[in-house]
């Protein structure tokens, strides 16, 4: 993402027996010497392709499993992308306050939309139609949220530092993690939907 372009690369590709590594000089600290780590194969972008249809900061990607794309950003809009003719099939400007984040679940079937003021959308990822609304409540300006691969359960980060865990069914919120004075500023769940990472 760059502010409020999507820039979508076709592929990546690595040549047939290409074994470069990428090898970054990390500094250790005072007078020890430098160490160069491997982390493995480079790989190279064939092409670049810009998507345009956001007016303001782009703050969610992904793909669907037909190979489509979503975007939202603080523009309010959910686009639906036609990647490979590099056009928006659908643009809808929802909610009320501006997207913060998105996550695809359920094999790129269906899309978590959440935004400053606390309301989570659970939609059609093919047709952007909503599926149910939570409305998060008794936590800071979310930053950052994360779904269970199979929507069972979903994951807020505020800017108070408060991490809660919602059932999607109800809206109960199951279990809270304070982490003040750190700000959680991204989330994400183990494919088994068991373990929540915070960054």
């Amino acid at each position: 993402v760059r502010g409020d372009e999507v820039v979508f690369w076709q592929s990546l590709v690595l040549a047939p027996g290409d074994s470069r590594e990428f090898r970054p000089r990390v500094r250790r600290p005072k007078d020890e010497a430098a160490v160069t780590p491997s982390l493995g194969p480079v790989m190279e972008l064939a092409s670049e392709r810009s998507l345009v249809g956001h007016r303001k900061v782009v703050t969610g990607i992904g793909f669907l499993s037909d190979g489509r794309a979503l975007s939202l950003g603080h523009d309010r809009l959910l686009n639906l992308w036609d990647v490979d003719h590099g056009r928006a099939d659908r643009s809808v400007e929802v909610h009320a306050g501006e997207f913060e984040s998105m996550a695809v679940f359920n094999q790129g079937r269906g899309v978590l939309a959440v935004d400053d003021a606390g309301l989570l959308s659970i939609r059609d990822a093919a047709t952007t139609d909503v599926i149910r609304e939570l409305f998060v409540t008794r936590i800071g300006r979310i930053l950052c949220a994360a779904i269970t691969p199979t929507g069972s359960h979903v994951a807020v980060g505020g800017a108070d530092g408060l991490v809660q865990i919602h059932r999607v069914d109800d809206g109960t919120v199951v279990s809270e993690h304070p982490l003040a004075p750190a700000v959680p500023s991204s989330l994400g769940f183990s494919p088994d939907g068991r373990t929540l990472l915070i960054g």
